[in-house]
């Protein structure tokens, strides 16, 4: 791969964890609880991006000696590893708490837990969110930073790179469509869907 190929890659990558973090802030908060379904799709969704990384870096490593932008680009997916396996445990606790209140919900609440505060449920729930959010951030964080290291200092590349990461922090302007077209010919913007 190309820099600048490892570059998009890498900033696509960050994208689809700042999709997901975009998700987690737009889940209800307390006094409601969130939909299980909603909870159960997000943790999804970072289980694929967390089995994409990895298969990125296998890959990569498979395909023999490691040129130095493919190493960096190693480097910064296998650590982004670690805080995206902190934001699972912060989903998965999520998933228990949210499971819980809909047990109770449904079945009412059972001997074991009739002194449980709906408090401390809600402290939980918010908890969870922020921490995930926060992990989430530092890993799309450390991997657009190697992908700005990778790219390019090009205007146009960067901007290239902002069409196709959106959620992103902006770096300024966009290019014309023109000089856009010259870098990605394909690229086309990314939307959320559902929310």
């Amino acid at each position: 791969m190309t820099s600048i190929t490892d570059a998009l890659a890498m900033y696509d990558m960050a994208s689809n964890i700042d999709r997901l973090r975009f998700q987690l802030r737009a889940t209800t908060h307390a006094p409601a609880v969130p939909s299980l379904v909603d909870v159960t799709s997000q943790v999804r969704t970072l289980a694929g991006i967390t089995a994409k990384i990895s298969e990125e870096v296998t890959r990569r490593i498979s395909d023999g000696p490691l040129s130095k932008p493919t190493q960096r680009a190693v480097e910064a997916y296998s650590s982004a590893l670690a805080p995206l396996g902190e934001a699972a445990t912060e989903l998965g606790r999520l998933h228990r708490e949210v499971t819980f209140c809909v047990s109770i919900a449904t079945h009412g609440p059972s001997r074991s837990v009739l002194n449980y505060p709906q408090r401390l449920t809600d402290e939980v729930i918010a908890g969870c969110l922020e921490a995930a959010d926060e992990v989430l951030g530092e890993a799309a964080g450390a991997i657009r930073a190697a992908a700005t290291h990778l790219a390019p200092s090009s205007p146009s590349v960067q901007s290239a790179a902002q069409v196709r990461s959106p959620h992103a922090p902006a770096a300024g302007g966009t290019a014309p469509a023109a000089t856009l077209a010259a870098v990605l010919p394909a690229a086309a913007p990314r939307t959320v869907k559902g929310r």
